[in-house]
């Protein structure tokens, strides 16, 4: 199917770029996105979408796995049928994730028997702290597109879905995915994640009148190959892996908690031998459904395998990291990743 604009077809047009790119994490994919994806067919003569978030964890903040994702983006952008790459997420260290996606695009373009100098252009939308990336990839080029006005944005969908109102945003949605999506409604993922919202929001409420914020202190004990994590209990995430964790009130210091956290924790564990490795703050934006959290973090060396007590606990396999992103609560993954990248 092509698209003309007078007596010229789209497909054949002379195009700006070699390559557009689209990144983004589509949860889910609506007609903002797709927006930004008929600039590209303009701009470019080839469209790659760069899925983020790649494995990462079901969760509020990202109900839909990859492969979901794509079907969504595929129905919906047939003009140009793209190609993908799939970018998990990095250890709080952006220029490593630049230079992953750089190195994959390289891949594509050899792949595509495309000229090494092919011309590239980044598209996206400068929407909020979290589109700082995007101006962040010489020599590529980045053109800004302008959001449509009073236009629904994912977060809105998402809420509207857990809402079970799905019908005041599905005009912001192809016909295909707001099918798609409605079929997903019947899924036991959506089930599980329906619950987590309802039980979050009762949460938030209670919540409001104390503070805005969050805070908690996370215990990071790593003994060899090996790290301590929980099963976790609670929502967010609940059933998933996890870093030991504990939520402050406005009247705990993180400093006083977090040596509060390990010391409970030694009951549970036997953490004989510690040796104190970093300490790290993490606020990255919506990096919890919960809404802002901050979360202070200690990682420990422990000299002797840990003596686990309390069937909660067990000691993770750092083999398996990279591979099992998507049974870890929020960014845990990635702290884990950010903690043992510093160990000497």
């Amino acid at each position: 199917m092509s698209i003309f604009f007078g007596c010229v077809s789209l497909q054949t047009m002379k195009k700006d770029y070699d390559y557009a790119l689209l990144i983004g994490r589509f949860q889910p994919f609506h007609r903002g996105h797709f927006a930004l994806y008929q600039k590209a067919c303009l701009l470019a003569d080839k469209v790659i979408v760069v899925i983020g978030s790649h494995q990462r964890s079901s969760s509020l903040l990202d109900p839909w796995t990859s492969e979901e994702r794509c079907k969504m983006i595929s129905q919906h952008c047939r003009t140009m049928p793209p190609s993908f790459l799939f970018m998990q997420d990095s250890a709080y260290n952006f220029p490593e994730w630049r230079r992953r996606l750089k190195t994959m695009l390289r891949a594509q373009l050899q792949l595509d028997g495309a000229d090494e100098n092919a011309s590239v252009v980044v598209l996206g939308h400068l929407r909020d702290q979290s589109s700082y990336y995007l101006k962040f990839f010489e020599p590529w080029h980045f053109y800004a597109v302008a959001e449509q006005a009073n236009g629904c944005n994912a977060s809105d969908i998402r809420k509207a879905l857990f809402e079970a109102r799905l019908d005041a945003v599905d005009s912001e949605l192809d016909a295909n995915n707001l099918d798609f999506i409605k079929q997903w409604t019947n899924t036991d993922a959506f089930m599980r994640l329906a619950n987590e919202y309802r039980d979050l929001e009762i949460a938030s409420r209670n919540l409001q009148a104390k503070t805005s914020e969050q805070r908690s202190v996370l215990a990071c004990l790593v003994y060899r190959d090996f790290v301590v994590l929980e099963h976790r209990d609670t929502h967010p995430g609940k059933g998933q892996f996890a870093l030991p964790e504990k939520i402050l009130d406005d009247t705990q210091e993180p400093n006083q908690e977090v040596s509060q956290l390990f010391k409970e924790l030694d009951q549970d564990v036997g953490a004989a031998g510690v040796q104190h490795s970093n300490h790290a703050v993490f606020d990255q934006l919506r990096r919890d459904p919960r809404g802002k959290l901050t979360s202070y973090a200690d990682c420990w060396l422990l000299e002797a395998r840990p003596q686990l007590s309390n069937p909660k606990f067990f000691c993770y396999d750092l083999a398996l990291l990279n591979e099992q992103t998507a049974l870890f609560a929020s960014d845990h993954a990635q702290i884990i990743q950010y903690f043992l990248n510093r160990l000497s």
